[in-house]
């Protein structure tokens, strides 16, 4: 069942994608249409389908090929999201990590 003709979020892990109604300019033809970046440095591709059920199914693709298994923060219960957070914002220097891994590590110990 085709959505109404709004946009809509289209998310895996991280990442999402916005698949938007189009309206092709030449034919008036009533299609969907996201974008998206293949290189963080390179241009915008965009994929139109004209039916619903296409465009869902190549944004799931490129979503599947992004998702690179990390983190999803989206599962996180509020309270182990805000430790972790805190932990990042307190060890804004890279050279910093490893020492507070180590930290963590001894304290784990010790439970």
């Amino acid at each position: 069942m085709k959505p109404p003709r709004k946009s809509y979020k289209k998310r895996i892990g991280n990442h999402a994608l916005t698949i938007a109604p189009y309206t092709h300019c030449g034919t008036g033809a009533q299609m969907w249409r996201f974008g998206y970046k293949p290189d963080p440095k390179g241009s915008t591709k965009y994929v139109t389908r004209s039916s619903w059920e296409a465009i869902e199914a190549e944004a799931e693709r490129i979503l599947n090929e992004r998702n690179d298994g990390e983190l999803d923060w989206n599962s996180l219960t509020p309270e182990r999201r805000k430790f972790l957070e805190t932990i990042h914002r307190l060890t804004p220097l890279p050279e910093d990590e490893e020492e507070v891994l180590e930290a963590l590590k001894h304290y784990h110990q010790q439970l």
